[in-house]
């Protein structure tokens, strides 16, 4: 080796050992989230007695603190859990503000690190365990979790370089409330299914009766088929529930707002798949509940309340039995008006008036309606449209879920078929008879949760008749009314009655109706000897009328007053059939000749006395109507006349016409 090596190789020994002897110390600060071991001031946890709870986590577990140490913390504004995103104060990383956070403010003097059960946290800005912002402290809830196992756990938790020191907090975890033994399952309330979807849920729900009673308010009560269907969903805002839910609104005792719901030992907060809270409304998706009861916890603002929920998952459906008994009762469907009783195909339907009376009682609420729009009730959302059959079922309402008509079942949200609380609204198109067949009864059932009510409706075809009004003709439906016009000066005639002008009338069979608006009758000035047996004096009326017909009927009634004249008199020249005095009423039963309508009346059987006595006489026509009513119409009152007076012109005539025997009765008054 040369000397200029060995010197070259000699320097670079030297050096060597010289930064050999030199130790190196890594400057560059450590990762976010990376801690060291630290050393904390011990504190006596079973010595304090005096917890008190300042907060609640994301998951529900409480913490507690001693009341010595609240008076460690600064600003008691910034003390407690918040949630992710939450504004929570002053100081705190872009990163620690993506995490739910326990924070608090340290008392004098800016905290340089925390130090959790031996562990210190660096304080780095990107951590998301622990971090200092000035006199801020922010934990993660997460770094606060009651470890597996136990059920609370105190951490010792130092705020280094602060007057707050060291303090304990206990954390308890949060058990499951629900609590089978103490929710009464004897009385179940049904669940309606509601809104329009409500076709869309599955099986029943119910709900403990006392609970229910109890706790629930009733203005968001049932089940949807969509969540968004629930009455008070408002927006969409959180709600992630896909499907339907089981929805209510919570009474004031229990507290708002909702914080969380147990659902079968499992805790769901709001905003997730299983539970959506808004205001007092919770709903909680249906695919949250399992076959049989179910026990939840509704962890309100007040306080946590227990429930039970019971579902029965839908079954095969069995057809109804809809075999129908003998009916006698048959009663026209229509409304209570007795109006719209007849079908858009010409048909009247029947049910049994017992069935009405018992399960239809809602007269108002039933009929059936060529326009279904104009029915008494008609629903908002009904998708039916023209006619339809409309009834009511009030003891089942709210809990009708199809109608079977003749084994075929039919449910709510079609153009056949409408349900909405008591109301089931049918197509008439389902009561169609089939052709060549005048009558028919199909089988209804209304099929609510509780029962089935089967009963018959009898459809027949309705006659029609002609009602012909002097020769106009209208046909009328077998059982509908005709009103006859108004204007018939005496009314109507037809098949032996009178009616009134204006009268509503029945038809059941065609109808020939002609008017009289000519009445009248004239006594004839004179008088006649009757020569037949009894033998007296006769007077002689003629009807002048434009309807022969009628006043030869049995509804109108002719007639012949006679009175002495002195007793006429003396009544103020008065005679009706209602005169007080002694009046002498021959009805006429026998025309003296039906084409001219003239007929007599005659006093008989007069004593010699009064041979000579003058009578008078009026005639008069009686019209009855149908209604019970009847109008009398009088003639003049004819001349006085005696029979002897009479008697002696009449022998005095050489013309009189008379036989032998007939002479000799006349003879026989003269006095």
């Amino acid at each position: 080796m040369n000397k200029t090596l060995k010197k070259v190789l000699s320097v670079v020994l030297s050096l060597a050992m010289i930064f050999t002897s030199v130790t190196v110390y890594n400057t560059t600060a450590k990762a976010a989230d990376e801690t060291e071991s630290a050393t904390q001031e011990t504190i006596d946890v079973d010595a304090i007695n005096d917890w008190t709870q300042i907060g609640t986590a994301k998951d529900g577990d409480k913490a507690y603190i001693s009341k010595a140490a609240l008076a460690k913390f600064g600003n008691e504004g910034l003390r407690g859990f918040y949630d992710a995103g939450k504004t929570v104060g002053w100081n705190i990383s872009t990163y620690m503000n993506s995490v739910p956070v326990f924070g608090f403010v340290a008392k004098d003097g800016n905290p340089s690190s925390v130090i959790i059960d031996g562990v210190r946290y660096l304080n780095d800005a990107g951590n998301t365990k622990a971090y200092v912002g000035n006199d801020c402290v922010y934990i993660s809830q997460d770094t606060l979790a009651v470890p597996a196992g136990e059920s609370e756990h105190v951490f010792i938790i130092t705020a280094e370089g602060s007057g707050t020191g060291t303090f304990a907090l206990k954390i308890v975890k949060l058990s499951d409330p629900t609590d089978a033994s103490s929710v009464d399952t004897s009385a179940w309330t049904e669940c309606p299914a509601i809104g329009a979807n409500a076709s869309l849920v599955s099986g029943t729900y119910y709900l403990d009766t006392a609970n229910y009673t109890a706790n629930v308010n009733s203005a968001i009560w049932g089940t949807v088929g969509v969540a968004a269907d629930t009455p008070y969903h408002g927006e969409v805002d959180n709600c992630k529930i896909e499907g339907g839910a089981f929805t209510f609104a919570v009474s004031g005792a229990v507290g708002q707002p909702v914080g969380a719901v147990w659902i079968n030992g499992k805790r769901y907060l709001n905003a997730s798949e299983m539970l959506h809270v808004r205001g007092d409304s919770v709903e909680i998706a249906l695919s949250a509940f399992k076959e049989g009861i179910n026990y939840f916890a509704i962890e309100g603002a007040a306080q946590t309340v227990t429930f039970a929920v019971k579902y029965v998952p839908a079954q095969a459906e069995v057809a109804p039995d809809q075999t129908l008994g003998e009916v006698t009762d048959y009663t026209k469907v229509c409304d209570k008006d007795g109006n719209n009783d007849l079908s858009t195909e010409g048909t009247r339907y029947y049910v049994s008036e017992a069935v009405r009376n018992q399960y239809i009682n809602y007269i108002d609420l039933f009929g059936i309606f060529t326009d279904h729009a104009t029915a008494n009730y008609h629903p908002a959302g009904c998708t039916l449209t023209g006619a339809a059959y409309v009834s009511s079922y009030p003891s089942v309402a709210g809990k009708i879920k199809s109608v079977w008509i003749d084994g075929v079942k039919y449910t709510s949200g079609t153009d056949e078929c409408y349900i909405e609380g008591d109301q089931v609204h049918l197509a008439q198109s389902l009561f169609a008879l089939p052709s060549g067949q005048d009558e028919k009864v199909f089988a209804v059932t209304v099929r609510s949760s509780e029962k089935d009510i089967t009963y018959g409706v009898k459809v027949a075809k309705v006659a029609k008749f002609d009602v012909t009004v002097d020769g106009q003709t209208t046909e009328v439906a077998d059982g509908d009314t005709y009103t006859l016009p108004a204007d018939a000066a005496y009314g109507y005639y037809s098949d032996g009655k009178m009616y009134k002008s204006g009268t509503a009338i029945k038809v059941t069979a065609d109808m020939t109706f002609t008017s009289v608006n000519t009445l009248n009758v004239v006594a004839a000035n004179g008088a006649a000897v009757k020569t037949s047996t009894p033998t007296g004096l006769k007077f002689q009326a003629k009807v002048t009328t434009d309807n022969n017909e009628a006043v030869k009927s049995d509804a109108i009634t002719t007639g012949m007053l006679i009175t002495a004249n002195d007793l006429f008199e003396n009544n103020d020249s008065d005679m009706s059939l209602t005169s007080a005095y002694k009046v002498l009423n021959i009805v006429n039963e026998g025309w003296a000749n039906a084409d001219t309508l003239t007929y007599f009346g005659a006093v008989a059987n007069i004593v010699e006395a009064n041979y000579e006595r003058d009578f008078v006489a009026r005639a008069y026509i009686t019209v009855t109507y149908t209604n019970g009513e009847s109008v009398t119409y009088y003639s003049n009152v004819a001349e006085k006349r005696n029979v002897s007076q009479v008697a002696s012109r009449v022998i005095a005539d050489a013309n009189n016409g008379l036989s032998a025997d007939e002479l000799n009765v006349v003879a026989s008054f003269i006095k």
